[in-house]
């Protein structure tokens, strides 16, 4: 019994000796916004307010670059978006502009061949000018030397320069019109008048080619040239209808302009002309 209760007393001595003399727990202060860890509680509490307040700044300095830089993205598509409005406004008034043109263009004439058959009558017709073609020899040499479609398409623009205000085209359409005669007056030129002009020049520089001493050999290339060949025979119409078409332009104000000095003119010479009795 003696032993047992010595070995309680020294075990009890050693609990007390090992609870005094132990290896104490160093306490750690951990930062919550870096993460650093102090044994000390002072140091902790200075370092701790540092961090603080510069984590503060930190968050107040990304606010402030974030909201300047889409108050600098608002500032940048606003003014692109005025800069699209400004061209859209400039293109609006153009369009506005030409759409007037158009209108007061319309308003003075809907209908072109309407308004000549009513108003324009030119001292020469289309009969006329087929009637009257006369052709030289420097006309002969040029298609000879020129070929069959420019040749053909020079010499129907000499033929029609005297006959001015017999064709008209217009620069807001593609069509051609011609003034046949009294009785027919006004219609829109075709291929058939295209060709017309076309078999009238032709005959007449075959005339004429008969009358022109040549060798053989150049007098059938020659005629081969008037001719032409079925491909370039078929192609002709459409080519001088084109032709015509481009050379005979006018704009409408021009042609109401003359037709209105025409008709100025004719007033004042019936005005004038006149015999009192």
């Amino acid at each position: 019994m003696i032993s047992t209760k010595n070995d309680t007393n020294l075990n009890e001595l050693d609990v007390c000796i090992n609870e005094k003399f132990k290896t104490r727990k160093k306490i750690k202060f951990k930062c919550g916004f870096c993460g650093k860890k102090y044994i000390r509680h002072s140091l902790f509490e200075r370092h701790f307010n540092a961090c603080k307040t510069k984590d503060a700044l930190k968050k107040k300095r990304k606010t402030s670059i974030e909201t300047e830089r889409e108050r600098v993205d608002t500032l940048s598509l606003n003014r692109k978006l005025n800069q699209v409005l400004d061209i859209l406004y400039v293109q609006s008034e153009r369009i506005r502009h030409m759409e007037k043109m158009l209108e007061s263009r319309n308003k003075i004439i809907k209908n072109k061949l309407k308004w000549l058959i009513e108003n324009a009558t030119p001292p020469k017709s289309f009969e006329d000018c087929l009637l009257n073609i006369e052709l030289k020899k420097t006309h002969y040499d040029h298609l000879t030397k020129h070929g069959y479609l420019k040749g053909y398409c020079d010499l129907v623009e000499e033929v029609i320069d005297d006959y001015t205000e017999t064709i008209y085209s217009f620069t807001t359409s593609n069509i051609t019109y011609v003034y046949i005669n009294q009785k027919e007056k006004w219609v829109e030129f075709n291929k058939n008048h295209a060709f017309q002009l076309f078999c009238k020049i032709q005959q007449k520089l075959l005339q004429f080619a008969l009358t022109i001493e040549l060798p053989l050999r150049i007098q059938l290339t020659n005629n081969a040239i008037i001719y032409g060949t079925n491909s370039q025979s078929i192609d002709i119409k459409t080519k001088i209808k084109t032709f015509v078409h481009k050379k005979t332009i006018i704009g409408m104000e021009t042609l109401l302009n003359r037709y209105e000095n025409n008709k100025q003119h004719s007033d004042y010479y019936l005005n004038h002309s006149q015999v009192t009795p």
